[in-house]
């Protein structure tokens, strides 16, 4: 909830959707910074706010295979030590055990926030993608890439998700072409 076109969007959407019709969530993390809070409280007040605080509930070995999943992604060797359990615990401990139609990951940005909405308890689950995400992942920025690692591990788990949302047409072509490998055509939207 920085202040960021994400931001920004996720608050005219929450303005913007049928309330007799969704019943709607937001899991942010807590807003201990003033811009935070100040976007936190324009949403739309009928959305539901939860928080993302305290620490993951995760065994030790738990703690290991995170760190490895989210250091080098989920590929042929760390696919069985994927720690799925760990995360529908942390998922179900953050969302009080609620039951989704559709759970969406609208930062897209995330690999931390993308694997407990890919392991929540939901019909459909939904990431977005607002940029060129490959780009970002491999852009340098004083002498390194910030976001290489967090967004490489994010492209290995969209086969969790049922859908990969681009906000364009012309960003759909983009990460369609780019994120190839970790896409099938039938998710992207």
């Amino acid at each position: 909830m920085v202040n960021n076109g994400i931001s920004s969007s996720l608050i005219n959407l929450t303005k913007n959707i049928d309330y007799a019709k969704y019943d709607v969530s937001i899991l942010t993390y807590d807003g201990n910074q003033d811009e935070k809070v100040n976007n936190i409280n324009r949403l739309d007040s009928r959305a539901r706010i939860m928080y993302r605080m305290g620490t993951p509930a995760y065994t030790m070995i738990e703690q290991v295979r995170d760190l490895i999943i989210t250091r080098f992604g989920v590929n042929k060797l760390t696919k069985f030590i994927y720690p799925k359990h760990a995360y529908q615990r942390e998922s179900r401990r953050l969302l009080a055990g609620y039951q989704f139609d559709t759970a969406i990951d609208f930062s897209g940005y995330s690999f931390n926030g993308a694997k407990l909405i890919a392991e929540a308890e939901a019909t459909n689950k939904v990431i977005f993608q607002h940029n060129d995400l490959w780009s970002d992942a491999h852009k340098v920025i004083d002498s390194r890439k910030p976001n290489y690692m967090p967004l490489m591990a994010l492209f290995t788990i969209y086969f969790k998700f049922d859908k990969v949302v681009s906000v364009s047409k012309s960003l759909l072509e983009i990460n369609n072409n780019k994120l190839q490998s970790y896409v099938k055509d039938e998710q992207l939207y």
